[in-house]
């Protein structure tokens, strides 16, 4: 007597009831999820104000605590300024003190020239025009300027300290000095303000 190994076939009928479950099942799983998304309306989250609102020190710290103890937030905007022991071991406080450069304290002397290691001298050639009047009378002379020439080679005031003949070649002396730009004059490795006189010869070629 021989026996049937093959499975058991299914009805028809068996099938159709089958297939209605399986669609019943997806249509209550879709609605369950459109359900909750629509729980949070987008637009509500679109709408939503943004506020904005100044604390102290210590109270920013507060929040940022609590935050972290419930559910992970990016960290809170700096606080403003403040004079309370709460911000003085501020991080950022303490970085920008370290940043802050002191600057270097100039020296205001103006030193003479037996006191200077590298006297100033021009940066360029300069030549005072020859006076008219000088000219016409074939005259020939100097003149002394007394300058203040400080640490960037600028000339800060010019005068004449003495001159021969007098009044002749003043004024072509202090045109040419008037707007030179020096090299500064040296002192323990150092640019530093000087005063010194220059003497400016004239003499016909």
């Amino acid at each position: 007597m021989g026996i049937d190994a093959r499975e058991p076939e299914i009805s028809v009928r068996a099938r159709r009831i089958l297939a209605a479950l399986l669609i019943s099942i997806g249509l209550h799983a879709a609605l369950i999820g459109w359900l909750r998304f629509q729980m949070i309306p987008s637009s509500a989250l679109a709408q939503a104000p943004i506020s904005i609102r100044l604390v102290s020190v210590k109270r920013a710290v507060q929040d940022k605590v609590k935050t972290q103890t419930q559910t992970p937030a990016p960290a809170p905007a700096p606080a403003p300024a403040s004079n309370s022991p709460e911000s003085a071991d501020n991080p950022a406080k303490k970085r920008d003190r370290m940043a802050i450069k002191v600057p270097v304290q100039i020296d205001d002397t103006y030193y003479p020239t037996r006191e200077l290691d590298v006297p100033p001298h021009p940066s360029i050639e300069v030549n005072p025009v020859y006076p008219a009047q000088a000219v016409r009378d074939n005259l020939q002379g100097w003149v002394i300027l007394k300058m203040k020439i400080d640490y960037l080679g600028r000339v800060q005031s010019i005068d004449v300290q003495s001159a021969d003949p007098p009044e002749i070649f003043d004024e072509s002396s202090l045109e040419a000095f008037r707007r030179v730009k020096f090299i500064p004059a040296q002192k323990d490795g150092h640019a530093v303000n000087s005063l010194i006189q220059i003497k400016v010869s004239y003499q016909m070629k």
